[in-house]
């Protein structure tokens, strides 16, 4: 089994549009509801910094990345999208395994993470809990029609 974690490119996050998991793609549609998927997200990615995209024995599994909340240099808002292969056991014990180094990574130097997930998108409130993430805010938010809830994480 061998994972591979390496900068973020235009065409990873190209050919992850093509492959995205239902509930990220629900998400993503929430968002951005016009215009070609791909070019949506390879815009998200360009605004993006320390993006990583992370790959399965060569499969791609998902591309993830931080964004500064509105030019701050100590809140961002960080996100990740998943290819189905997230949600084979072998591939999510191999990421959970590389997940705290890449949280370090991503994180550092930000004081405060926020975001928005599904509220249907169990794979991805389990994996942001693992990670850190808490979810304080029993208020649901609608965007699109559709329930997220939102997390967050305060740095050291």
């Amino acid at each position: 089994m061998s994972v591979e974690i390496r900068p973020l490119e235009d065409d990873d996050l190209r050919h992850l549009a093509g492959r995205l998991r239902p509930m990220d793609l629900l998400e993503v549609r929430a968002v951005a509801p016009d215009g070609p998927l791909d070019e949506i997200i390879i815009a998200a990615g360009r605004k993006s910094f320390r993006g990583r995209a992370g790959f399965f024995n060569g499969d791609m599994v998902a591309c993830w990345a931080v964004v500064p909340h509105n030019g701050s240099k100590t809140e961002a808002t960080p996100w990740l999208l998943a290819t189905d292969a997230i949600d084979r056991p072998d591939v999510r014990r191999a990421f959970l395994a590389h997940g705290s180094k890449e949280l370090h990574r991503l994180t550092e130097g930000f004081e405060y993470l926020w975001n928005f997930v599904h509220r249907e998108n169990d794979v991805a409130r389990r994996w942001l809990r693992f990670m850190g993430f808490e979810f304080r805010d029993p208020e649901q938010y609608m965007i699109s029609g559709e329930h997220f809830v939102r997390f967050e994480m305060r740095t050291p």
